[in-house]
């Protein structure tokens, strides 16, 4: 399972990801850590 680094925090896909899907996943743990 393809791990990502995401702002500090190991974000697991099934599969790789896409970019648009690393973006949102970026403003998801952005908007939960402000």
């Amino acid at each position: 399972m393809p791990s990502y680094k995401i702002r500090g925090v190991d974000v697991e896909f099934p599969f790789d990801a896409y970019d648009c899907q690393l973006v949102y996943m970026e403003s998801v743990i952005r908007s939960l850590q402000e």
